[in-house]
């Protein structure tokens, strides 16, 4: 329990301080691998076992009300990025990350951009718009990533087998 927990709030810690600097943009990279992870933390220390994390949200919003704005932002979160990764995937290609600068893939962002409610506006094309939006998503994301965090390392330091060890009951 301990050590799987530690061993995956490094890979979250990795992905929250993660730059937002690569040419490619990747929603399963980004952003679903850091809500997926986070909700494998937060199933570990509340003894969920359901699978999905949509249903892991909706019992930890009963389990856990004190943190009911994180739940529900996740869960807006995981919406977000799985419609855009779900309608790029159907409108454009399979590929699980795009270059954001080719002519070509802004034409078809801007596809994906109008399908999701992000349309023309002034001068600024749909795919501008999305990814803008996407980019404030993945920021506002390891706010909350990093919330996770906190929450289980409050659990580890109740539950750590060093407590034993330093107060000599091992």
């Amino acid at each position: 329990h301990e050590a799987y927990l530690r061993g995956l709030m490094g890979e979250v810690q990795r992905q929250v301080q993660a730059k937002m600097d690569s040419q490619w943009v990747s929603p399963k990279t980004d952003a679903l691998r850091l809500i997926h992870n986070s909700m494998n933390l937060l199933k570990t220390i509340y003894g969920i076992h359901e699978h999905g994390s949509r249903d892991t949200l909706e019992i930890l919003l009963n389990r856990d009300p004190g943190s009911h704005q994180l739940y529900t932002d996740l869960q807006k979160a995981l919406s977000f990025f799985e419609m855009f990764f779900y309608v790029y995937q159907l409108l454009v290609a399979v590929d699980d990350r795009f270059d954001p600068q080719d002519p070509v893939t802004l034409d078809n962002l801007d596809n994906v951009a109008e399908i999701m409610g992000f349309s023309q506006l002034g001068p600024v094309r749909p795919s501008a718009r999305i990814l803008t939006h996407y980019f404030e998503e993945l920021d506002h994301l390891a706010n909350l990533g990093s919330q996770v965090m906190e929450k289980v390392d409050q659990h580890l330091r109740k539950i750590t087998v060093f407590n034993d060890l330093i107060e000599g009951r091992q």
